[in-house]
């Protein structure tokens, strides 16, 4: 039986996330970016000199700023990441930190297969908050 009030009730400690150039250089070409090293528009992703960010990059650092299985109290065997989705309210820079706050915003019981949860991760800026 899932305890509902226990799991909307659980608090998270906030973490602190950092990126670099480099990260964001290394997203871009692992999610396959300039496999052709003549599209201009791509390189504009894997260059230092005007440094773009793909803004898929964020998920990257939520997913890492995310409670882990143990947060939770179950057995990581048992989670299965089904869907994200972001809302981004202004351009990513090429290096920035966050403080990353989770929380989960709906808990369903699924009966003998377990449990869905969705979990809420907010980014904010650490220098302009």
């Amino acid at each position: 039986m899932l305890d509902h009030d226990r799991l909307l009730g659980l608090r998270f400690a906030p973490r602190a996330c950092a990126w670099s150039e480099h990260d964001v250089m290394l997203y871009a070409l692992g999610i396959g970016l300039c496999a052709d090293g003549l599209n201009r528009r791509e390189l504009d992703f894997v260059l230092e000199k005007a440094l773009l960010v793909v803004p898929s990059f964020v998920t990257s650092i939520a997913l890492a700023a995310m409670p882990s299985a143990a947060d939770f109290q179950c057995d990581p065997v048992q989670l299965l990441h089904a869907t994200q989705s972001l809302t981004l309210h202004r351009a990513i820079p090429p290096r920035g930190s966050v403080t990353a706050t989770s929380r989960i915003v709906t808990a369903v019981d699924k009966g003998a297969r377990g449990a869905m949860l969705s979990v809420e991760t907010l980014l904010v800026d650490a220098d302009s908050g």
